[in-house]
Protein backbone atom coordinates (compact mmCIF):
# COMPACT_ATOMS: atom_id res chain seq x y z
CA UNK A 1 0.00 0.00 0.00
CA UNK A 2 2.85 2.10 0.88
CA UNK A 3 4.52 1.68 -2.33
CA UNK A 4 1.35 2.61 -4.33
CA UNK A 5 0.89 6.15 -2.14
CA UNK A 6 4.72 6.69 -2.81
CA UNK A 7 4.21 6.06 -6.13
CA UNK A 8 1.24 8.54 -6.59
CA UNK A 9 3.27 11.02 -5.26
CA UNK A 10 6.09 10.54 -7.33
CA UNK A 11 4.16 11.13 -10.25
CA UNK A 12 2.60 14.52 -8.78
CA UNK A 13 5.99 15.15 -8.33
CA UNK A 14 6.92 14.70 -11.76
CA UNK A 15 3.94 16.15 -13.08
CA UNK A 16 4.97 19.96 -11.04
CA UNK A 17 8.39 19.28 -12.74
CA UNK A 18 7.16 19.44 -15.81
CA UNK A 19 4.69 22.12 -14.83
CA UNK A 20 1.59 21.10 -17.02
CA UNK A 21 -0.13 24.15 -16.19
CA UNK A 22 2.19 26.58 -18.36
CA UNK A 23 0.84 24.14 -21.70
CA UNK A 24 -2.80 24.15 -20.95
CA UNK A 25 -3.34 26.78 -22.83
CA UNK A 26 -1.25 25.27 -25.50
CA UNK A 27 -4.43 22.35 -25.08
CA UNK A 28 -6.92 24.89 -24.87
CA UNK A 29 -6.22 26.39 -28.35
CA UNK A 30 -5.97 22.87 -29.65
CA UNK A 31 -8.96 21.91 -28.76
CA UNK A 32 -10.65 25.25 -29.73
CA UNK A 33 -8.84 24.08 -33.36
CA UNK A 34 -10.49 20.67 -33.46
CA UNK A 35 -14.03 21.90 -31.87
CA UNK A 36 -13.62 24.66 -34.93
CA UNK A 37 -12.89 22.16 -37.63
CA UNK A 38 -14.74 19.29 -36.66
CA UNK A 39 -16.91 18.87 -39.50
CA UNK A 40 -14.19 19.36 -42.31
CA UNK A 41 -12.34 17.26 -40.22
CA UNK A 42 -14.94 14.46 -39.84
CA UNK A 43 -15.66 14.58 -43.58
CA UNK A 44 -12.15 14.20 -44.39
CA UNK A 45 -11.52 10.84 -42.46
CA UNK A 46 -14.65 9.74 -44.25
CA UNK A 47 -13.11 10.44 -47.57
CA UNK A 48 -9.29 8.78 -45.81
CA UNK A 49 -11.34 5.62 -44.86
CA UNK A 50 -13.28 5.20 -48.45
CA UNK A 51 -9.97 6.25 -50.53
CA UNK A 52 -8.42 3.18 -48.20
CA UNK A 53 -11.20 0.75 -48.83
CA UNK A 54 -11.49 1.09 -52.65
CA UNK A 55 -7.51 1.37 -53.00
CA UNK A 56 -7.18 -2.16 -51.18
CA UNK A 57 -9.78 -3.44 -53.79
CA UNK A 58 -8.13 -2.26 -56.63
CA UNK A 59 -4.87 -3.85 -54.84
CA UNK A 60 -6.94 -7.37 -54.20
CA UNK A 61 -7.98 -7.30 -57.85
CA UNK A 62 -5.16 -6.63 -58.91
CA UNK A 63 -2.52 -8.79 -56.99
CA UNK A 64 -4.57 -11.66 -56.17
CA UNK A 65 -3.33 -14.40 -58.57
CA UNK A 66 0.50 -12.72 -58.00
CA UNK A 67 2.56 -15.61 -56.51
CA UNK A 68 5.20 -13.03 -55.87
CA UNK A 69 2.85 -11.64 -53.32
CA UNK A 70 2.73 -14.63 -51.17
CA UNK A 71 -1.02 -14.56 -50.56
CA UNK A 72 -0.76 -10.68 -49.07
CA UNK A 73 -3.42 -9.71 -50.87
CA UNK A 74 -5.81 -13.03 -51.16
CA UNK A 75 -8.60 -11.03 -49.06
CA UNK A 76 -9.51 -7.33 -49.25
CA UNK A 77 -9.25 -7.47 -45.33
CA UNK A 78 -5.58 -8.42 -45.91
CA UNK A 79 -4.83 -6.36 -48.59
CA UNK A 80 -6.23 -3.84 -46.10
CA UNK A 81 -2.86 -3.70 -44.05
CA UNK A 82 -0.43 -3.09 -47.33
CA UNK A 83 -2.68 -0.38 -48.48
CA UNK A 84 -2.49 1.62 -45.27
CA UNK A 85 1.22 1.57 -45.14
CA UNK A 86 1.32 2.55 -48.82
CA UNK A 87 -1.03 5.28 -47.44
CA UNK A 88 0.96 6.59 -45.17
CA UNK A 89 4.33 6.61 -47.69
CA UNK A 90 5.71 3.16 -46.72
CA UNK A 91 6.54 0.84 -49.36
CA UNK A 92 6.53 -2.96 -48.54
CA UNK A 93 8.82 -5.33 -49.97
CA UNK A 94 6.39 -7.40 -52.22
CA UNK A 95 7.17 -8.14 -55.58
CA UNK A 96 3.95 -6.58 -57.54
CA UNK A 97 2.59 -7.11 -60.55
CA UNK A 98 3.27 -4.14 -63.40
CA UNK A 99 -0.49 -3.29 -62.80
CA UNK A 100 -0.29 -3.49 -59.32
CA UNK A 101 2.87 -1.29 -59.20
CA UNK A 102 0.67 0.93 -61.12
CA UNK A 103 -2.21 0.67 -58.50
CA UNK A 104 0.65 1.07 -55.38
CA UNK A 105 2.13 4.06 -57.13
CA UNK A 106 -1.53 6.16 -57.48
CA UNK A 107 -2.51 4.98 -53.50
CA UNK A 108 0.80 6.18 -52.34
CA UNK A 109 -0.20 9.36 -54.53
CA UNK A 110 -3.56 9.34 -53.10
CA UNK A 111 -1.75 8.89 -49.38
CA UNK A 112 -0.59 12.43 -49.61
CA UNK A 113 -3.34 14.07 -50.39
CA UNK A 114 -5.01 11.95 -47.40
CA UNK A 115 -2.88 13.51 -44.95
CA UNK A 116 -2.56 17.11 -46.95
CA UNK A 117 -5.82 18.00 -46.32
CA UNK A 118 -6.55 17.32 -42.45
CA UNK A 119 -2.99 19.90 -42.18
CA UNK A 120 -4.73 22.25 -43.86
CA UNK A 121 -7.85 22.43 -42.37
CA UNK A 122 -5.64 22.29 -38.74
CA UNK A 123 -3.52 25.07 -40.08
CA UNK A 124 -6.65 27.22 -41.44
CA UNK A 125 -8.07 26.62 -37.75
CA UNK A 126 -5.20 26.93 -36.08
CA UNK A 127 -5.04 30.57 -37.98
CA UNK A 128 -8.75 31.33 -37.14
CA UNK A 129 -7.75 30.62 -33.18
CA UNK A 130 -4.77 32.72 -32.97
CA UNK A 131 -6.62 35.86 -34.67
CA UNK A 132 -9.99 35.54 -32.53
CA UNK A 133 -7.06 35.43 -29.03
CA UNK A 134 -5.68 38.57 -30.71
CA UNK A 135 -8.52 40.25 -31.21
CA UNK A 136 -9.94 39.56 -27.19
CA UNK A 137 -6.45 40.25 -26.25
CA UNK A 138 -6.56 43.71 -27.83
CA UNK A 139 -10.38 44.51 -26.86
CA UNK A 140 -9.54 43.72 -23.26
CA UNK A 141 -6.63 45.84 -23.22
CA UNK A 142 -7.26 48.96 -20.57
CA UNK A 143 -5.94 52.10 -21.69
CA UNK A 144 -5.43 55.11 -19.72
CA UNK A 145 -8.40 57.38 -18.97
CA UNK A 146 -6.37 60.55 -20.08
CA UNK A 147 -4.45 59.86 -22.86
CA UNK A 148 -6.12 56.98 -23.80
CA UNK A 149 -2.58 54.79 -24.49
CA UNK A 150 -2.43 51.16 -23.65
CA UNK A 151 -1.23 50.38 -19.85
CA UNK A 152 0.99 47.25 -20.09
CA UNK A 153 1.46 47.25 -16.44
CA UNK A 154 -0.01 48.86 -13.41
CA UNK A 155 1.93 51.99 -12.20
CA UNK A 156 1.01 55.27 -11.25
CA UNK A 157 0.46 57.17 -14.21
CA UNK A 158 1.41 60.97 -13.65
CA UNK A 159 -1.04 63.24 -15.87
CA UNK A 160 0.10 67.44 -16.50
CA UNK A 161 -1.91 68.08 -13.03
CA UNK A 162 0.23 66.05 -10.79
Amino acid sequence: YQRRVHGVLRAFRLVRLLKVEHWMEAFTVLDNVIARSRTLLVSTAFTALLVWIVAATLLYLTERHNPGTQENFSSIPLSMFFTILFLGGEWAVVDFSPLGKLVGVGVVVLGIGVFAVPTGILYSGFEGVVEQQAERRAAARALCADCQQPISHFVHHRTADD
